[in-house]
């Protein structure tokens, strides 16, 4: 009868600590950051989302974001003309992101006279 105690007891811790650790992986945790190009200056409106969820932020006129997310979960930053990143959290509260330029999205836009348009969408005299 005292082993049968015994064995509830540590079956008793062993699932408390499993408790304690996917609480710990699930718990809510802000991330802060700035986002940045390759010379340093601060991207405005860089879109940062958490991977699996609706909650994001948008960067603000210094590059800062701040965003609730888990302690193991990843974050995707975008922004037109930048290569989409995605980086893991990995417990940090702190990210820091430089963004790289992605010279095939900004070759496909042509600059017209009231706006912009895809070079794909536009015929005539004005693609060439």
């Amino acid at each position: 009868m005292r082993n049968f105690d015994s064995l509830k007891q540590s079956l008793g811790l062993v699932i408390l600590f499993l408790m304690i650790s996917v609480q710990g992986a699930w718990a809510q945790w802000t991330v802060k950051g700035t986002v940045n190009d390759e010379a340093g200056e601060p991207i405005i409106g860089a879109s940062v989302k958490v991977v699996g969820t609706n909650t994001g932020s948008v960067t603000d006129i210094n590059g800062n974001f701040s965003v609730n997310a888990t302690k193991t979960g990843q974050l995707v930053i975008s922004y037109v003309g930048y290569e989409t990143q995605r980086v893991k959290i990995e417990g940090r509260q702190t990210i820091n992101i430089v963004m790289k330029d992605d010279a095939q999205t900004l070759s496909d836009v042509v600059v017209i006279g009231y706006g912009t348009a895809k070079r794909s969408d536009i015929s005539g005299s004005v693609a060439s």
